[in-house]
Formats: C-alpha cells, sequence, structure tokens
C-alpha cells in the first residue's frame, strides 16, 4: 500500500472515528492524540505459551477483524520487581506487543524516519507499557519521527537455558529481533521509512542495542543505533552466570532430569506461578547489580562466535555510545528504595573501608587487591583533604565494572574495526530536593530516562526551565542523529572518535566537544590489568560482591 493510500484510510475514518490502517496482517485501529496517531497494544509474536514456551517467538497470522489499538497489552512476567509502581500492572505470558506512534501530517515520499527503542530493566523486569506514549508525542513524533516501542520476554522465562542446543536460552533477544521484523512488515502503511531506522535503549536496553550491532541476525536491519548507559561486553549482559542461575532454577522447579529434552518437557507443563515462586527462591540482589541473574548467553546462534569476533564481521553502523558521571551513585549507596539517602552513614566511609571493599570485590585474591588498592586507594595529599575520597573511589570502581570498562571495551573494539562511533559523557542533574544531604552529585545511571519519557526513574525531575532545556538539548541530539545520520548538540560539530584518541561530547546545559576526561585512566587501568591477570576479569567479579560463588551444573547430564 502506498503511502497515499494510508493517508486516504486514515483521512477516511477521521472525521468521525479513530484512526483505521490497512497493514499486510489486517486492519488496526488506534486513536489520537495531539498531533499524532497512537495505536497500542498491537500483537507481533503468537502467545509464548504451553507448547510455544521456551521455542523461538513465531509471526503473529494474519487477523481478518479489525484490530482494536487502543491500550497497552499485559507486560511481561517479572520475577524482579525493585519498581514500586510496578504494582499497578498487570502480567501475563502473552505478551509480545508493539506499540507504533506515528506523526497525523502527511509523510514524505519516503516516509518518516523511524525510532525503535528497546526497554531496559536488567533483561529481568520494565515494560513497553511505563513509558506511556505521552511523552514521546512530545518529544519524538511532534518532530515527525514514528516511535516504536515493544515488550519481550524477561528473567527465566525469557532467558532460562539449559547450556546446550535444547534451551540455548536469549529467547528475549529472539523475540526482539521478532519484534523488528514485524516493524519492518507494517511500518510503511504507517508512512514510516524502513531504510531510516534508529535503534535506541539504555541500560540493559542499551545492551540489547549492542547485541543488535553485532548479530548477524539483526545487524542489517537497521541504520543506526543509540547506547546509552549499556554494553553486551558487561557481566549483567551476557556471562556464563545465567547457566548456574538456571541450575538453581530448574531444581526449584523441581524439572531436575538428566536429559535436557525432559528438563524442557517439565517445564512446559509448568503453571506459571510456580515459576514465580522458584524465581524467589533462587532469589537475586536487585541493589547490587551483579545480582543480575537471567541475562544473554554466548549461544553460538544468536551470537554465533565471540563478541570481538562478531564485530570484525558485522556491518560498520554509525553509532552514539554515551556514558553518565556518577552511573552507580544510587546504586552503591542505597541499599532500599532510592528514598532514603539521609540514612545512609557517609562519614563511616574511609580510607580503611574502601580497602576492605577492595578486597570482597578481588575474591581474597592479593595480587588483585594491591593493584585495586594502588589505583582506586591510593589518595594525593589533595584527595586526602576530601572527606569524601572514599566514598567518591567506592562509586568509581563500582561504576567501571558494571558501566564504564564494558563500554570502552566494545567502543575500542569498534573503534579498532572503523566503525563510527560519537561519545558523549552527561554530567547534568536536576538539583532535587530528595538529593539534599545526599554527597554524590552527577548524572546517575539512566537518568536520561526522567528527561526522554517523564518517568520517576531513576528519579524524578524538577521540571524547571532548566530541566526543559536540558530535555530539548537531549532529543535534538536524537533527532538529529536519526534524521541525518550525523549527530547535532547546541550548534557542535559533533566528531566521531577515533582510535587513540577518545574525544567526546560533554553533555549538558552548556555542551562543548572534550579532547580528553572520557574515563582515560581507568581505561589504562583495566586493560594493563587484564593483560597482567586475567584477559576474562570483568567477567568473573561483580562491583559489591567479588566473585560469583555458585557451581554449575555437571554438563554430563545434558
Amino acid at each position: 500500500m502506498g503511502l497515499l493510500e494510508v493517508l486516504l484510510v486514515v483521512i477516511a475514518t477521521a472525521a468521525n472515528a479513530n484512526p483505521v490502517v490497512e497493514t499486510p496482517f489486517g486492519r488496526v485501529e488506534g486513536f489520537e492524540h495531539k498531533e499524532a496517531n497512537v495505536f497500542l497494544g498491537i500483537r507481533y509474536g503468537k502467545a509464548p505459551v504451553g507448547e510455544l514456551r521456551f521455542e523461538k517467538p513465531q509471526i503473529v497470522p494474519k487477523w481478518t477483524e479489525t484490530l482494536k489499538a487502543t491500550a497497552f497489552g499485559q507486560a511481561c512476567y517479572q520475577t524482579a520487581l525493585p519498581v514500586p509502581n510496578y504494582a499497578n500492572l498487570s502480567f501475563s505470558e502473552d505478551c509480545l506487543m508493539i506499540n507504533i506512534m506515528v506523526p497525523k501530517t502527511s509523510p514524505p515520499n519516503e516516509g518518516f524516519p523511524v525510532m525503535f527503542y528497546i526497554h531496559g530493566g536488567g533483561f529481568e523486569f520494565r515494560s513497553a507499557t511505563e513509558l506511556g506514549y505521552e511523552k514521546i508525542v512530545d518529544h519524538f513524533v511532534s518532530r515527525k519521527i514514528v516511535f516504536v516501542t515493544f515488550s519481550y520476554r524477561l528473567g527465566p522465562l525469557g532467558f532460562l537455558t539449559t547450556s546446550d542446543d535444547v534451551l540455548p536460552g536469549n529467547l528475549g533477544l529472539w523475540d526482539q529481533s521478532l519484534a523488528m521484523d514485524f516493524a519492518r512488515e507494517i511500518l510503511p502503511s504507517f508512512g514510516g521509512n524502513v531504510d531510516e531506522i534508529t535503534i535506541l535503549g539504555v541500560s540493559a536496553g542499551s545492551a540489547s542495542v549492542s547485541a543488535f550491532t553485532i548479530s548477524p541476525h539483526t545487524n542489517t536491519k537497521f541504520q543506526r543505533a543509540i547506547q546509552i548507559s549499556g554494553s553486551m561486553f558487561a557481566n549483567y549482559a551476557i556471562d556464563t552466570r545465567t547457566d548456574s542461575s538456571s541450575s538453581l532454577f530448574i531444581g526449584a522447579i523441581e524439572c531436575q532430569k538428566r536429559l535436557s529434552k525432559a528438563i524442557m518437557e517439565c517445564l512446559k507443563q509448568k503453571d506459571v506461578e510456580e515459576f514465580l515462586k522458584a524465581a524467589k527462591v533462587v532469589g537475586g540482589d536487585w541493589y547490587q547489580v551483579g545480582g543480575v541473574r537471567y541475562h544473554p548467553r554466548l549461544d553460538f546462534d544468536f551470537f554465533p562466535t565471540d563478541l570481538q569476533t562478531l564485530i570484525k564481521k558485522a556491518p560498520k553502523i554509525p553509532s552514539i555510545i554515551g556514558l553518565t558521571d556518577a552511573e552507580l551513585g544510587l546504586q552503591v549507596f542505597d541499599k532500599s528504595n532510592g528514598t532514603v539517602f539521609a540514612a545512609v552513614n557517609f562519614d563511616s566511609h574511609t580510607i580503611e573501608s574502601l580497602k576492605e571493599s577492595l578486597k570482597k570485590i578481588a575474591f581474597g585474591s592479593v595480587e588483585l587487591s594491591a593493584h585495586f588498592e594502588r589505583f582506586y586507594a591510593n589518595p594525593t595529599r589533595e584527595e586526602l583533604k576530601d572527606p569524601l575520597f572514599p566514598v567518591r573511589k567506592q562509586l568509581q570502581i563500582s561504576s567501571d565494572i558494571i558501566f564504564t570498562i564494558p563500554a570502552a571495551q566494545e567502543i575500542l573494539e569498534k573503534l579498532d574495526n572503523d566503525w563510527p562511533v560519537y561519545l558523549y559523557l552527561e554530567d547534568y542533574f536536576s538539583d532535587l530536593p530528595l538529593l539534599e544531604g545526599f554527597p554524590i552529585k552527577g548524572a546517575f545511571h539512566a537518568n536520561e530516562m526522567a528527561y526522554m519519557f517523564g518517568l520517576d526513574q531513576p528519579l524524578p525531575i524538577l521540571e524547571d526551565e532548566n530541566d526543559k532545556k536540558f530535555t530539548q538539548i537531549l532529543v535534538e541530539m536524537m533527532e538529529s542523529f536519526t534524521k541525518r545520520g550525523k549527530p547535532e548538540v547546541q550548534k557542535n560539530s559533533w566528531i566521531p572518535a577515533e582510535k587513540g584518541r577518545l574525544r567526546y561530547l560533554n553533555l549538558n546545559l552548556k555542551s562543548s566537544m572534550k579532547e580528553r576526561g572520557f574515563f582515560e585512566d581507568s581505561i589504562d587501568f583495566w586493560t594493563k590489568l587484564a593483560e597482567e591477570v586475567d584477559p576474562d576479569l570483568l567477567k568473573d567479579i561483580t562491583p559489591l560482591t567479588g566473585r560469583a560463588k555458585e557451581t554449575l551444573r555437571d554438563r554430563s547430564e545434558f
């Protein structure tokens, strides 16, 4: 169907009804909101239940009746619920739904550019529903961009594995891939240009974008990528913890069998409530980032080989990769729900307590502890005058392990293979009364979510003039990249990074290009440490608890 025909369908119904679009799968009815037509809860995959549970997703069949797409679908089941407002959501295994927000105005001949957003949440929680559509319309659709959000399987239902080809895992990633396939089929019906798709994600969503850029199953389906505080090189994104967690989960749900096929059959017979109970038994500390239990793994399918080789073989996709200056500023010190900063005793953090923390992170290794102490607990005379030095260094090593160094690994690999990479470091934050007395000032992890979508996570914003200005700066950055392939911020000539030269945009109210300051000291330290101690060091430790102690199941059982 041509763009003119699309418009005729919408216009013909606009006078006395909701907008209706004819797609290759059937008619879809949405609703109007301001300058947008909004379509919510469109099924993109068959319900992954019964015999389809723990199978790769299958695309939805065509429908004959007009599909009412006027409300979000149910969120995918979640076994970790650290977000308070999730009590208001309803959950289902039948959750493979996509949402499309499009401008009301006539598209250009080539169609509108598209932003395809992958939500985060550590691969265990969150959904497209929480993003809503109001702020998306205000910030993106109003700028003549089609915006797509969707949900995918999470936790054990999305990432459980038997560590073999019976259940290799990564089903949540296959859901994401199918959502892209479905979107590419129907977007022309909505006036979207499938040759101008930019994928975007924050945190685990950013790690998913990272996966999309390198997997041969996905890396030819879009043109640009925006990664915000997340990389597939991180230990919360891909490592063997999923294997050990799956082993514990299979035991907790009483499906331990000698053969993987028998395990799979047992899992398919279980009620979803049994999954939730088993996940609770296995546990996971969501206030420690190392508590992520179910996430992607190297399966030799979605990821046919190691990440470095995949980068070498992949098309060189223009990418924005960004971090904040205080990634784990909340998680390191607040062990409850983000509202009790006054209860945290920062005065108790000393050089000695920092050294004890470093020993735990080094999982008892005298050699590794010595390396950590020389870099993180070796203050200069000036630094000794700062009573918050131990606090800042605890934040630094934690952020380095989880976000900074994994992102740097990906950046360096891509630069070595001539990818166009635009770096930014955000240090703008809303000066909230809630943070009064909290000594860490800076942009926390996923800070961008509040400005892009109006969420109260990780923290609410004031929405004063400064916040509104920063929101505009952030959105205009993404708009310019989505439409023209080259990001612009406040008329800055944003020059991509190069091998040996990590130039970046310092993103704030007065953004500017910087030649140095993108965590070079940390990157140099960890690069040399990996060469001297263990190339896979970051995969072996978590920032707050040290090495994972769980034992993998005997693979001979499979």
